[in-house]
């Protein structure tokens, strides 16, 4: 079966990286793609500009879209995905949340370009506006990020998935095992952090110290151990393993040093003394890591 995902698109360069990583995507996942772009024209509101020409710009910007949205469609046809198109207008962020739910998309993916975390926060971002109100999970492909090519790009998509107790890992779960199916074009690791400032292993001494660490990486060994056995009866190959460290550095350290190409993670925040004023693992490792990142609500 097919996974319903919208692809939003402007014709620029990040754009572009977002649709080779959807073809990557598609070798794993088999995809059923709605390329959309929403033409924005707020900033008419507040200028001293009739009706009539508000109309007649905007009518310009649709025959623009139109032709540059066709050219994002013949490229990925040409690669061997075939896409739907839909124009939209309104505030982009919106338009994209409101489309995923009308559409019934099982996944929406976006490009992000790279602002800054300050800029982010001040004056928000279409990303950080879809990331927050989606009711889709939402995949943020970096201009940074790894795009597998030529012969690499028949070998299985290599995930890292973030593991811990909560129902929200079940909800990551559910997504990956609906989405991926039987498919063998996967690889899954899911990895646990076990957070030693978290747990206040700071406030212990030697032995002590070492023997409550031994017990939290046993625990999440055990989980991982549980977690992977609930996705016996799928082919993709499933890998585990525990670190120590804060989560959001430690993701995006595993991530770049065992050369994955996505991160799964959940949406929900989780705050880490140290990582962030701002707050949630899932911010940080949107902002900080380099790699491509889905966030399941």
């Amino acid at each position: 079966m097919s996974v319903r995902t919208i692809v939003t698109t402007d014709g620029s360069e990040a754009s572009r990286k977002v649709e080779e990583f959807v073809l990557r995507l598609n070798r794993a996942l088999s995809l059923h793609v709605m390329l959309v772009h929403v033409v924005d024209l707020r900033k008419l509101e507040y200028k001293s500009i009739s009706d009539l020409e508000i109309e007649m710009i905007r009518k310009g910007a649709r025959r623009a879209a139109e032709g540059m949205i066709e050219k994002e469609r013949l490229f990925l046809e040409q690669s061997g995905v075939k896409a739907e198109v839909r124009l939209l207008e309104g505030a982009p962020g919106e338009a994209i949340c409101d489309a995923a739910e009308r559409e019934r998309a099982s996944l929406v993916v976006i490009g992000r370009r790279g602002h800054g975390d300050l800029q982010d926060w001040l004056f928000g971002s279409v990303s950080n506006h879809v990331l927050q109100y989606s009711p889709k999970p939402v995949l943020v492909i970096k201009r940074r990020g790894p795009i597998s090519l030529g012969d690499d790009a028949a070998r299985p998509l290599r995930v890292l998935m973030a593991v811990d107790e909560s129902e929200a890992t079940q909800r990551c779960l559910d997504w990956l095992t609906s989405s991926a199916g039987y498919s063998t074009g996967m690889e899954l690791t899911l990895l646990h952090v076990v957070n030693p400032n978290r747990h206040g292993l700071e406030y212990l001494a030697g032995s002590a110290r070492d023997a409550a660490l031994a017990g939290l990486k046993g625990s999440g060994e055990d989980l991982l151990q549980k977690v992977s056995s609930r996705l016996q009866g799928h082919v993709f190959p499933v890998n585990t393993r525990v670190e120590e460290g804060t989560p959001g550095k430690t993701l995006c350290r595993v991530y770049s040093e065992e050369n994955f190409e996505l991160i799964v993670m959940t949406r929900r925040a989780l705050t880490e003394p140290g990582e962030t004023g701002l707050g949630q693992i899932s911010y940080f490792v949107v902002h900080h890591c380099a790699g491509h990142v889905l966030i399941v609500p």
